[in-house]
C-alpha cells in the first residue's frame, strides 16, 4: 500500500494533470476561468484578488525553496535549522495570511453581492471552499502546529521523496516517519480534479 501511495500515486496524479491541460486547451480554453464579474464590483475583487494571488505566489515560492532545495545547500550556505524555520513560519505564514484574506475578501464579496452572486456557478462555490480549506489548513499547520508542536524538519524527507520523483527514483521510506498531521497537507485535492476558479 505504501508503495501504491508514494511511488504509483504520484505518477498517475502528474499524469492525469498533464493530460487534463491537454484535453482543456484543445477542447475548453473558455472554460479556464471563471466568467467575469468585474463590472458588478470592483473595490472587493481588486483588494481581494491582489492578496490572494500575491499570497499564493509567495507560498509558491516558499514551498519551492523549501521542498525542491536541498537541505545541504542551506547548511553550505550558513543557514542553520532555526534560522530557516523561523524565516518559513514568518514568512510563509504572511504569505498564509494574505492568500486567506484574499480568498474571503472574494467568498463574502460573492455572498453579499447579488448581481456577482447570481453570476456564480457551483463550480465557482465548490473551487473557493475548496481553496479556503486548503489554504486554512496550510495557515494552521505553519502558523499553529509548527508553533505548538515544533517545526518539522520536511527537508530530509518529504523534500528528497519528492526531488526522487523527478529523477523517477522516489524512496517512499523516506515519507514513513512523517507525522500524519504533515501528509494531510501534502495529500489535499490534486491540481486536475479541483474546477478553475
Amino acid at each position: 500500500m505504501n508503495t501504491f501511495l508514494w511511488v504509483i500515486l504520484p505518477y498517475i496524479t502528474l499524469t492525469i494533470f498533464v493530460l487534463g491541460l491537454i484535453y482543456r486547451y484543445n477542447f475548453d480554453q473558455i472554460g479556464w476561468a471563471a466568467r467575469s464579474t468585474e463590472i458588478f464590483e470592483k473595490t472587493m475583487l481588486q483588494w481581494g484578488s491582489l492578496l490572494f494571488h500575491w499570497g499564493i505566489l509567495a507560498a509558491f515560492g516558499g514551498h519551492v525553496v523549501g521542498i525542491l532545495i536541498p537541505i545541504g545547500v542551506y547548511r553550505s550556505l550558513g543557514v542553520t535549522t532555526e534560522m530557516y524555520h523561523t524565516g518559513a513560519i514568518l514568512l510563509g505564514g504572511m504569505a498564509g495570511i494574505a492568500t486567506l484574506s484574499g480568498l474571503v475578501i472574494l467568498t463574502v464579496r460573492r455572498l453579499v453581492n447579488a448581481r456577482v452572486r447570481r453570476h456564480t456557478s457551483a463550480a465557482d462555490w465548490l473551487a473557493l471552499i475548496v481553496l479556503l480549506v486548503v489554504v486554512s489548513y496550510g495557515d494552521w499547520l505553519t502558523l499553529g502546529y509548527n508553533l505548538i508542536s515544533g517545526p518539522f524538519e520536511y527537508r530530509t524527507t518529504v523534500g528528497p521523496w519528492f526531488r526522487g520523483l523527478f529523477y523517477f527514483n522516489p524512496h517512499a521510506t523516506l515519507v514513513f516517519c512523517v507525522k500524519p498531521v504533515v501528509l494531510i497537507d501534502f495529500c489535499e485535492i490534486p491540481g486536475p480534479l479541483r474546477p478553475s476558479t
